[in-house]
């Protein structure tokens, strides 16, 4: 077989061959659903995907995409090729297209870094045939908050029977924990009624400024990531200090791995906000959780990062790995010596990823 490869900004004309690969392996899901392609690889206010493509003839074969993620470290901008979509049709995999698609990762022009978090499948391939090194790892963070399923999949049908015990245990807590603990504390609200992008943009740009690698927040990403998903849900909430906005958490409600799942997939908190308004920040997500009947509560983060590590503590708790599907490794691959490589220089969370 003869293959040819070539770089491509994606747009309307292009998309529907990989539509069209993304069909072949996943047949009635996100990735092949042409709404959500448009949205995820088009519609991104940071500007349209680029992709190397694999050809045989006239035929996409293959395709890796990045998305353009934008980045702040103080008053620098950097450019981030978020690496997904890596797909060969399954008739001509193997390590001859991988290596023909993969070899030219870094042949990519305007970034200043890339970065991925491969899936088990793609993981020893990463590792192994592209020397890439694990730059970080991720933290899964989380809180049960019903037992069933938990018990149930570590105890049969016994842990099923106990866990009307259990869960009247963990509402008890939760509720003791948040009536002694986290109680809001005055002119201090968690609401989902939406701020300003006046009041947005002006809040990302203090976070951006605030030093380390932050990733872009203003209104415009908000309104793409958080709100124009045709599939996904999200629901955003805003964090008000004496009616001034001072963050939001962005949850979303998912199956994962059989559990009824609170995902956080953002969370952005004022460096001047008291233990006790995290806290009570904390105890309207659990509530929410219970109110919403979720098994577990479950946020990615890279917890180094200051501002994240004060919203990742009690009673949140750090899953240990060797209870994960796998590790959330984090592949960095600087282009233009921009990327930090202290963990505790980069603020990421699921908004940075496309996992959820």
């Amino acid at each position: 077989m003869s293959y040819r490869v070539s770089l491509e900004t994606l747009g309307p004309a292009s998309l529907p061959a990989t539509i069209e690969l993304s069909q072949t392996v996943y047949p009635g899901q996100d990735p092949s659903d042409p709404v959500h392609m448009r949205w995820k690889l088009l519609e991104n206010p940071q500007g349209p995907s680029l992709a190397w493509h694999l050809w045989e003839g006239d035929t996409l074969v293959g395709r890796v995409c990045y998305q353009v993620r934008e980045f702040y470290a103080g008053k620098r901008r950097l450019r981030a090729g978020f690496v997904v979509d890596l797909l060969i049709h399954p008739a001509h995999r193997g390590l001859e297209t991988f290596l023909l698609l993969m070899r030219r990762l870094r042949e990519v022009p305007g970034f200043d870094f890339l970065y991925l978090t491969p899936n088990a499948a793609s993981a020893p391939l990463y590792a192994y045939v592209l020397k890439l090194r694990v730059a970080h790892r991720l933290s899964v963070v989380g809180f049960p908050v019903r037992s069933g399923a938990l018990l149930e999949s570590l105890l049969g049908r016994r842990g099923r029977a106990l866990s009307g015990i259990a869960d009247a245990t963990l509402r008890a807590g939760i509720r003791a924990w948040g009536a002694l603990c986290a109680r809001q504390p005055r002119d201090f609200e968690v609401g989902e009624e939406a701020p300003s992008d006046a009041e947005l943009d002006a809040l990302a740009a203090r976070f951006a400024a605030a030093g380390g690698l932050e990733g872009r927040r203003d209104a415009s990403f908000q309104r793409w990531r958080f709100h124009a998903s045709p599939r996904n849900r999200y629901q955003v909430a805003y964090l008000r200090r004496s009616n001034r906005l001072a963050g939001w958490i962005a949850t979303r409600s998912a199956d994962y791995l059989g559990y009824a799942t609170l995902f956080v997939i953002d969370v952005r908190t004022d460096a001047t906000l008291a233990a006790r308004e995290l806290r009570f920040v904390k105890r309207w997500l659990l509530e929410r959780a219970l109110a919403e009947e979720r098994d577990l509560v479950l946020g990615i983060f890279m917890r180094e990062h200051p501002r994240l590590a004060r919203f990742c503590t009690f009673p949140l708790l750090t899953v240990p790995v060797r209870l994960l599907p796998q590790p959330v490794d984090l592949h960095v691959i600087d282009l233009k010596g921009g990327a930090p490589a202290d963990p505790r220089e980069l603020a990421l969370t699921l908004a940075d990823l496309d996992v959820f």
